[in-house]
């Protein structure tokens, strides 16, 4: 299941950790915070091809019981086995008289595909409440992705100084020879200084997590603007991709 959980994971950009202790811990106490939480896997040939975990909720709406399927996390391989989970979560919430079926917010996985194709909708859920209280620490932590992302595209040898200025403070990107060296924030700068890439604080936290391409980003804020010359280096550097965290990684 370890394996499973990080096939999925290197789909997306950011993602949790989880160890073998935390792994155990959870199937010791079989809880999802208050409800109770099963594990089962579903198999192929004699080996692990899937598997997920399942809770139920209930709650009171206008004087009904409403309740809820609520799949908590899963991972399968294969086009058949992610339908026979598919066929087991409907026919249980038959027997049980559940209303709801909520399955993990990851359009990425082939579950979370399938349910789509089958007229599922998508909730995004927390996703948009990240709050970063230092993107400069946040950058250096991550600056091994950035020149990673650099190799095998024209950017590779990359030697450049560029400014970014979230009309805050401003952050210096120095690149010698494709490797990305430590991120400066060089505090706030002449009003008329570092133009050729503005971008708000929490459009620029949206950038970084790969929520947005960047004309998404000026379609929602006109004062996020790139200049001539720096799009395909940025749309590198940070590329949109799902990302997605497990809500009870505890």
């Amino acid at each position: 299941m370890m394996e499973l959980l990080q096939e999925e994971n290197q789909k997306l950009l950011v993602t949790s950790v989880r160890d073998e202790q935390l792994w155990k811990i959870q199937e010791r106490l079989k809880m999802n915070v208050s409800m109770p939480l099963e594990t089962m896997v579903l198999e192929r040939k004699g080996a692990i091809d899937g598997y997920f975990r399942i809770s139920t909720k209930e709650k009171e709406v206008h004087e009904f019981r409403i309740s809820t399927a609520v799949v908590d996390e899963a991972s399968f391989r294969t086009y058949d086995i992610a339908m026979r989970a598919l066929y087991y979560f409907r026919d249980e919430a038959k027997k049980h008289s559940e209303h709801i079926l909520e399955l993990p917010g990851n359009v990425c996985s082939n579950l979370g595909i399938l349910a789509l194709d089958y007229g599922g909708t998508l909730s995004h859920g927390w996703k948009y409440q990240v709050r970063i209280p230092d993107v400069c620490r946040l950058l250096n932590k991550t600056r091994p992705v950035f020149s990673r992302r650099l190799k095998g595209t024209m950017f590779e040898g990359l030697t450049r100084e560029i400014i970014i200025n979230t009309y805050r403070t401003c952050y210096k990107l120095t690149f010698q020879s494709g490797e990305l060296m430590p991120i400066e924030d060089i505090g706030m700068q002449k009003t008329d200084s570092y133009m050729e890439i503005r971008v708000p604080p929490q459009g620029f936290v949206r950038l970084i997590l790969g929520e947005f391409t960047i004309d998404e980003l000026k379609n929602q804020n006109v004062d996020f603007i790139v200049r001539r010359g720096y799009r395909t280096l940025l749309e590198t550097l940070f590329p949109k991709k799902e990302s997605y965290i497990h809500h009870y990684f505890c």
